[in-house]
């Protein structure tokens, strides 16, 4: 097995376990690696997302959810002490 192919399978094991449902069924039902990899990997990290060829979906779902998080006002307005930086 080549490199690329180890860390396919890795992701998918890692996804598996997570508890990433459409991977389970893929991994069930047998479907090749070579037609799920690049479309099933649901990404952990915002930068790994930013990597991947749907950016841009990517991008408006996570405005639909700030916009979500903004109306229904899940999060309060809070004061960094003093000596905090934001970033």
């Amino acid at each position: 097995m080549n490199e690329r192919k180890r860390e396919a399978v890795s992701r998918l094991l890692l996804a598996r376990s997570r508890g990433d449902r459409l991977v389970e069924n893929c991994l069930e039902t047998n479907v090749k690696l070579e037609e799920t990899v690049a479309s099933i990997i649901t990404p952990s990290t915002r930068r790994q997302a930013m990597e991947t060829s749907q950016t841009e979906l990517w991008k408006v779902a996570e405005k639909k959810i700030t916009e979500f998080i903004q109306r229904k006002k899940v999060l309060k307005p809070a004061q960094l002490p003093r000596i905090k930086k934001l970033f």
